[in-house]
């Protein structure tokens, strides 16, 4: 072959080379929308069939309707019910969860779950799966609303998980750390609205949470090393006179429980604690300016502290005059209306919740919304 045609076949060769490299791949094409009705309108009638016939980062979006099903979630997927309130999942085998998510990555968000009552099971369980989305779903009248099992990394936000048998959300396993549980609403359960089990790994947060009439704690830790923040933790143990509001269970230590309204729970009190670590109480509101009730705060008449070991292990002073301050922009939390103006910048919001708040608040040279 002369050196010329060598040439002019190599930049064939080149050529073809380069459209092969530029020709997207099966996996790099559009993802695809699945539709899930009851009716025969949808590409698929049961939420099942449409996980088994996508593809992972797929989009399945369900109508409103009834299904009566255990969906297993073993693939990377965006599933979208049309509304909590419109949208039940409800087990077909109640010793199975409603949703048995497997995978990675998975967003789940606009259900109501219910049925999945016996073999404690839970309606939502996140089995060895990280950085999950968990939205805006309805978990009622199960054993466990939600469970997360070694599971690291998620978050589960917005959702209701009232009246199931035992407990509200639970995070069980020595690899469930770093979630973030946040604006969920636990209430009505049997048991605890939300539990942290022993052996779970730390450096999960629980913030912005409503925490009420649960039968036995609010929020139960049996964990070391969490954050526990701004939530309104008010009416627990209801049917169990040794449960609280928070409870703190032996040898659990460095746990952050700052910037929680702690109102009107009854047996051991708004905090009880078995532990024999350190843990960081201060900075809540108990529902009086006078602090908790305990014998080290002769004057106090908010809710109950009650510990089995020396109180110097739980920092409860100093605790807030009212309730805590929102900086809604920063994400941060204040004992007074003037801290939160003082350290905001132009254009926060500042969320003032209901309370009186006994102070001379003082605005310079600053704008901001005021809530």
């Amino acid at each position: 072959m002369s050196k010329k045609l060598f040439g002019k076949f190599f930049i064939f060769l080149l050529v073809v080379g380069l459209l092969f490299a530029a020709t997207p791949t099966r996996q790099a094409q559009a993802q695809t929308t699945r539709t899930v009705c009851p009716g025969g309108t949808c590409d698929y009638t049961t939420i099942q069939a449409a996980i088994d016939g996508a593809a992972a980062g797929d989009t399945i979006n369900v109508a409103a309707g009834s299904y009566n099903e255990n969906v297993t979630v073993n693939k990377q997927l965006t599933i979208v019910g049309a509304g909590a309130e419109s949208v039940t999942v409800d087990a077909l085998d109640s010793t199975f969860p409603c949703f048995h998510i497997t995978a990675d990555g998975v967003s789940l968000s606009g259900f109501t779950v219910t049925g999945a009552l016996d073999g404690e099971t839970a309606a939502i369980l996140l089995d060895n799966t990280d950085n999950c989305t968990i939205s805006n779903n309805i978990a009622t009248n199960n054993y466990w609303g939600i469970k997360l099992y070694n599971a690291a990394n998620n978050t589960i936000s917005g959702n209701t998980a009232n009246s199931n048998t035992a407990q509200g959300i639970g995070l069980v396993g020595a690899d469930t750390t770093g979630n973030q549980i946040v604006g969920n609403t636990a209430s009505n359960n049997a048991s605890n609205g939300i539990l942290l089990s022993p052996g779970v790994g730390g450096n999960n947060t629980i913030s912005g949470n409503t925490v009420s009439a649960n039968g036995k704690n609010g929020v139960s830790i049996s964990s070391s090393n969490n954050t526990v923040t701004n939530n309104t933790i008010t009416g627990n143990a209801t049917t169990n006179t040794q449960g609280a509001g928070i409870a703190l269970f032996d040898p659990v230590s460095g746990n952050t429980i700052q910037f929680n309204t702690i109102t009107g729970n009854t047996g051991f009190g708004g905090v009880g604690s078995t532990s024999s670590g350190t843990n960081d109480i201060s900075k809540n509101w108990w529902g009086s300016a006078t602090g908790p009730r305990h014998t080290t705060n002769p004057g106090g008449t908010g809710d109950k502290l009650w510990t089995n070991q020396l109180i110097s292990l739980l920092t409860y002073s100093p605790w807030l005059a009212n309730p805590a301050v929102h900086n809604v922009t920063q994400g941060t939390y204040h004992a007074t209306i003037q801290a939160a103006i003082t350290a905001a910048t132009n254009g926060d919001t500042i969320e003032v919740p209901a309370g009186t708040y006994v102070e001379d608040v003082v605005v310079t040279d600053k704008y901001f919304n005021l809530i």
